[in-house]
């Protein structure tokens, strides 16, 4: 996938190999939303590929396809921004849980993240907003995983980076820490003000186990970009041993 300034489209391109050469299969220069900025999450779900793409003149929105061996075979399954047009400028994540489909979206200053569903891929339901069912400083939803059977969704938060999880997407919620600032055992510090990177991931050899890993953001470069790890998704631990405070993200 790739993130261009507004107005110059976002393409996917993809490999049988996972290196060269990769083929070109989605452009909204072609689509006709060239407001696209990027092709931001991915998801397989019904047996469709789902891309969702930041546009922040009218609103994300969300495509799907049988085959993506082509440009054209791509459909639109979601209206600007979920209805919000560009309120709702990013699909941040998009992750399968319980048999249905969640696309998490990144907002604006005054009109925040928020996280939607569907069972079906075309018919999509809002179920939470960050701002009131997380915190009101949550302007984005940045990262969706499902471990463990809980849906976990990690916050782009002014105050700090947020993790909370739920069993039942639609009913309550648990932050699992708020932030302290303890770098040792939290990725809460002042500086990681969001987890852009949720990622379930079964090791092997001397790492056996599954693991929930996590990366943060740190806008200041002030302490740089951290991975965690949890076996539990309760208690954190750093998985990375050195920190380049060049890095802004993972």
């Amino acid at each position: 996938s790739t993130r261009a300034p507004s107005g110059a489209g976002a393409r996917a391109y993809r490999s049988a190999t996972g290196a060269d050469p990769w083929t070109l299969v989605f452009s909204t220069d072609t689509t006709g939303s060239h407001a696209d900025a990027g092709a931001t999450a991915f998801a397989h779900f019904g047996g469709k590929l789902f891309l969702g793409t930041t546009n922040v003149l009218d609103g994300a929105s969300l495509w799907r396809t049988d085959t993506a061996s082509a440009i054209s075979a791509w459909t639109r399954v979601s209206t600007a921004g979920f209805g919000g047009g560009a309120h709702n400028a990013d699909v941040r994540d998009l992750k399968v849980f319980g048999g249905e489909l969640y696309a998490a979206t990144g907002g604006t200053a005054t009109f925040h993240g928020q996280v939607w569903r569907s069972s079906t891929g075309v018919d999509w339901h809002q179920i939470l907003a960050a701002s009131t069912t997380f915190s009101g400083n949550s302007r984005a939803v940045a990262a969706l995983e499902s471990f463990g059977g809980y849906l976990y969704a990690a916050t782009l938060n002014a105050a700090g980076a947020q993790l909370w999880r739920a069993q039942v997407p639609t009913g309550t919620w648990t932050q699992l820490f708020t932030p302290d600032g303890d770098a040792a055992t939290r990725f809460s510090a002042a500086e990681s003000l969001a987890v852009p990177a949720l990622h379930a991931f079964a090791g092997s050899g001397a790492s056996t186990g599954t693991f929930l890993y996590a990366g943060t953001w740190d806008p200041s470069r002030a302490a740089g970009a951290r991975v965690y790890r949890s076996s539990d998704g309760v208690t954190w631990a750093p998985s990375n041993a050195a920190v380049n405070a060049v890095d802004l993200a993972v």
